[in-house]
């Protein structure tokens, strides 16, 4: 068990040996990483980008996971020019967008954060693109931005608030019990689907 100084409780998986012995509340982001590839699957698009913030993030490790996992699952191969992932959200968000979208086959669905998708939807038209009839999106977190989007964006709930309760509740039982086992939860997910995604028709 880590040893502590004082009650605390983390969001999202520990990069740890054993995260069992760390307090933490999270999704399940292997499953919500293959649940936005396997969706866009369903929809007929092959050719499926995914940018994210920092490739040492263990949230992104596990969306990119899932992604794989769902890929190969279909049998469509993973392409190392679609993934993409940058350090700083305002200009290399847009420059790893502009990365994946520049190769000879681009792709026709993207998968990332929120804030990232908003920027992307300020982009394509600048790219002579439509969305969703030439592009689709999907978006992790669905914070009030993806629905309030033109066209509002397929996301992911992680359910935030969700995280947020379940986090104090693990932190009052440690201030009650100082000797009690560290406790670990997993809130789960929801696929929100609005109008950033269609059949590919290509």
């Amino acid at each position: 068990m880590l040893e502590q100084d004082f009650p605390f409780v983390l969001l999202g998986r520990p990069a740890v040996t054993n995260p069992k012995d760390v307090w933490y509340v999270n999704n399940d982001n292997v499953r919500t990483g293959r649940l936005a590839t396997e969706y866009l699957t369903l929809l007929k698009h092959e050719r499926i980008g995914l940018i994210l913030n920092r490739s040492d993030a263990v949230v992104s490790q596990d969306r990119t996971y899932g992604y794989k996992e769902a890929l190969a699952q279909m049998n469509l191969p993973v392409r190392d020019d679609y993934l993409a992932y940058y350090t700083d959200q305002h200009t290399g968000s847009q420059d790893a967008f502009i990365s994946v979208m520049s190769v000879p086959e681009p792709p026709t669905a993207i998968i990332a954060e929120d804030m990232v998708i908003f920027g992307i939807l300020r982009t394509v038209q600048e790219l002579g693109l439509r969305v969703p009839d030439d592009l689709s999106l999907v978006a992790f977190n669905n914070y009030m931005i993806s629905e309030l989007a033109s066209p509002p964006v397929t996301s992911i709930d992680i359910q935030i608030f969700e995280l947020g309760t379940q986090a104090m509740k693990l932190l009052f039982k440690q201030l009650e019990d100082s000797t009690s086992l560290p406790e670990q939860v997993i809130v789960p997910h929801q696929l929100i689907r609005r109008q950033s995604c269609s059949r590919w028709q290509g």
